[in-house]
């Protein structure tokens, strides 16, 4: 059965749910699944190129955003869903520095605005380092990330 039309779908992460880069003029699968089977309101934060790291921003971005339904107080309303769909950045950064050598995540976090761009590549890896694809756990950053985003969230009222 599907849900009451009060609700309201938040939606952060990369390109894979930007509406606007995948498939400019469709709405992504967060997006379906929330206006068809649960006639929810959605508002898309996402952003193509992120990395897991710029979660927070976009959850900035949702609880400033004058049209997201607050509670008294400011806070999200209980009716309001999140959905992430992110790392897919962080991973292919991983590959490309175990490939190259490079820390391509340095030069990616300086294109997507955390300063530096080149200047952050520093030369490649010291010899004889483990690239982070290949050392035990290489997602635990990511996790931690994505944990502390989602705590973040249900404290200002998502569910």
């Amino acid at each position: 059965e599907n849900m009451a039309t009060d609700w309201t779908v938040l939606v952060f992460g990369d390109s894979w749910v930007d509406d606007n880069f995948m498939h400019p003029g469709f709405p992504s699968w967060p997006q379906v699944l929330a206006q068809q089977r649960l006639r929810a309101k959605v508002f898309n934060f996402a952003q193509s190129g992120s990395l897991c790291d710029q979660l927070p921003d976009q959850g900035r971005m949702a609880l400033m955003h004058p049209q997201v339904p607050k509670a008294p107080g400011g806070l999200l309303r209980k009716e309001t869903l999140v959905v992430i769909h992110s790392c897919g950045n962080d991973f292919i950064g991983k590959i490309a520095q175990a490939v190259t050598g490079m820390d391509i995540m340095g030069l990616m976090r300086g294109v997507m605005g955390g300063g530096g761009g080149m200047m952050n590549m520093g030369g490649g890896m010291a010899p004889g380092e483990v690239p982070e694809l290949l050392k035990a756990n290489p997602g635990h950053r990511e996790v931690q990330i994505m944990r502390q985003f989602m705590e973040s969230m249900y404290a200002g009222g998502a569910r």
